[in-house]
């Protein structure tokens, strides 16, 4: 942790409780509590928790009211965040915090209610279910950002030396370097290198070290010979006053050749890379990836989510992509095909395979047809994914997709949501523009019950719940059915089928409807 004994753990998992709705959010880091605490209030990420911050018509501070760093609060107390579990490694942190999020119950995924199609949080914050922290690259979070001493930073700074030189001094990246300058001297009005060479001198030094760096740099050369042909002069020249060097400008520049539709060739052109080998082997050191994930990155998705937003039918997305991009990119369908296989290639495997499993293509045809049968059927499912559900509900639609949910979890989330609110199976039907039949047996293989199984366990199970706890046992039916105006043996027939083992030992409506009231 980022305080005088951080070496004797790697991290903890906090709680943040709003003292308002006793609601908590579980987190975990390997920083003190009080900077972790500042981010949460300056930057909140997460939408629910910003939304409670939000409450407050004033700018939240933090007041320190223990001794230790282990438990810190807001100044009029709204907020508390204390430690609850201390961890040896980033694994152990990651384990601890998943069952930390599962005992307090606060993700929201599992424990929300539904007021007029809107989501709120039963008994916490969290987005997901937790366990997904990874070893951090760069910043305030990861453990070598303390090993960056001041002393030694500054006699770095007056050397000249460049920041990458200084991140592999240091042995991590070039993002926790500047972090760390921040971090340290940005009270002394110093933000960034530039102006920590400036401050400490060794500015001299390191612009004839980058004079010389210029002179005898075949990228630097090439960007200085190239790029001002085909940039706006305001871009170069911003490039040129941020300090950037060759590699971060051509990551920046080659994603912009792609997205705005410029062929390998036309890039190798503008860039001075006309050397295919010398081309490939740039976009390896600067993109990690070749050009045609490249491609798949910068041009295809976007394009294709943005048509698929837009509810376009397979042959509909497939002439109107080609008219929007130039010859080059012009594809048949089969490429289109393809380039949807390699963009969404974990969830076309996992829907194929899911697919096999409930055995639903077992039809004799050439394989030629087959792929396009298989595909055909993906394209409606990621036509359900952005288009249709983002209708639905926008913002469940949106926590879904952030999630790593099957291709099938997020079928049955919505399905249930659906059924949450009281559609009736044609009307469920009817919304994913599907046949009665076919539908029916395909909600009974994703959610795992039929409608009327669902209906009782997600529609009428809460609500008689709920309304249980309100009224009266010996007036609960009529209750039940003035409530949803239905008569009371719908009212009964439900409760016979919900609570059917139950209802067979205390042999009595009244009686099990005192014993449910009971517990």
């Amino acid at each position: 942790m980022a305080n005088s004994n951080w070496q004797n753990y790697y991290g903890v998992v906090y709680k943040i409780i709003d003292t308002t709705n006793g609601l908590v959010y579980i987190g975990q880091t390997i920083r003190d509590l009080k900077s972790r605490f500042k981010d949460h209030l300056k930057y909140p990420t997460n939408k629910f928790l910003k939304r409670a911050f939000d409450r407050y018509n004033y700018k939240l501070k933090i007041q320190k009211i223990s001794a230790s760093t282990e438990q810190i609060c807001t100044t009029n107390g709204e907020f508390l965040m204390k430690v609850i579990r201390r961890c040896e490694d980033f694994k152990a942190l990651n384990k601890a915090e998943k069952e930390e999020i599962k005992r307090h119950r606060s993700c929201v995924k599992d424990y929300h209610k539904l007021i007029n199609g809107e989501i709120f949080p039963l008994y916490g914050y969290n987005i997901d279910r937790g366990g997904r922290g990874r070893y951090p690259s760069y910043g305030p979070d990861h453990p070598l950002y303390l090993n960056i001493k001041e002393n030694p930073l500054i006699q770095l700074i007056i050397r000249g030396y460049f920041l990458s030189e200084i991140a592999k001094e240091f042995n991590v990246s070039i993002k926790t370097v500047s972090r760390r300058i921040y971090d340290l001297w940005h009270r002394k009005g110093i933000k960034n290198i530039s102006d920590a060479r400036r401050y400490f001198g060794g500015f001299k030094l390191y612009k004839n070290r980058m004079d010389d760096k210029i002179k005898n740099s075949h990228h630097m050369n090439r960007i200085i010979q190239y790029y001002p042909t085909f940039l706006k002069k305001y871009q170069y020249n911003k490039f040129l006053k941020d300090e950037l060097t060759a590699d971060e400008i051509d990551e920046i520049v080659l994603p912009m050749l792609i997205y705005v539709g410029h062929s390998a060739a036309e890039i190798g052109l503008n860039v001075g890379l006309q050397d295919s080998k010398w081309m490939a082997k740039r976009f390896k050191e600067i993109l990690n990836m070749d050009f045609l994930e490249a491609k798949d990155k910068y041009f295809f998705k976007p394009r294709i989510v943005y048509l698929l937003r837009k509810g376009l039918k397979l042959t509909q997305l497939i002439s109107y992509f080609n008219k929007m991009v130039k010859e080059p990119f012009r594809m048949t369908r089969i490429g289109i095909y393809n380039a949807m296989r390699r963009i969404w290639k974990r969830e076309y495997d996992e829907f194929i395979e899911r697919a096999k499993i409930e055995g639903k293509w077992n039809k004799k045809m050439s394989p030629f047809d087959y792929n396009r049968f298989q595909f055909r059927h993906f394209y409606r499912y990621l036509k359900r994914i952005f288009h249709l559900y983002p209708k639905i509900n926008g913002e469940l639609a949106e926590l879904l997709l952030e999630s790593e949910l099957s291709t099938k979890e997020i079928d049955k989330e919505f399905l249930i949501y659906l059924i949450q609110l009281g559609y009736n199976l044609e009307e469920i039907a009817k919304k994913y523009n599907s046949n009665y039949d076919v539908f029916r047996r395909w909600l009974k293989a994703v959610v795992g019950m039929n409608y009327n199984n669902a209906k009782d366990e997600y529609f009428w199970k809460p609500r008689i719940l709920s309304l249980i706890k309100k009224y009266d046992p010996i007036h609960i039916v009529a209750r039940i059915g003035e409530g949803f105006n239905i008569p009371d043996p719908t009212v009964r027939g439900a409760i016979k089928r919900i609570w059917k083992c139950e209802l067979e030992n205390l042999g009595s409506i009244r009686a099990l409807l005192e014993y449910l009231k009971e517990n």
